[in-house]
């Protein structure tokens, strides 16, 4: 998957067990998904991860929708990263 920024995050502890969860980083998926000339494999990553997060997590999928969080993410240049299995398929 070129364009897709995945990144480790340090260990969680979630009701004992220590894992560790790979990160997609969303806004950088949008962004190059959404460019002038944008590479096919990056539009095809980013419609899979929205339509898996819409099917799979409808509230994240309304909260990403929010001109609000938008506004906050523009206005701090800030990125929205998720669990790769966020979606369900991803």
């Amino acid at each position: 998957m070129h364009g897709v920024k995945m990144y480790p995050i340090h260990p969680s502890v979630r009701s004992g067990v220590v894992a560790r969860e790979q990160m997609i980083n969303l806004t950088a998926l949008s962004k190059s998904a959404r460019r002038e000339k944008p590479r096919p494999d990056d539009v095809a990553v980013y419609n899979l991860a929205w339509r898996c997060i819409k099917r799979n997590n409808p509230a994240l999928a309304q909260l990403l929708e929010d001109p609000f969080l938008k506004e906050l993410v523009c206005t701090f240049n800030a990125e929205i990263m998720v669990p790769v299995n966020i979606g369900g398929v991803l």
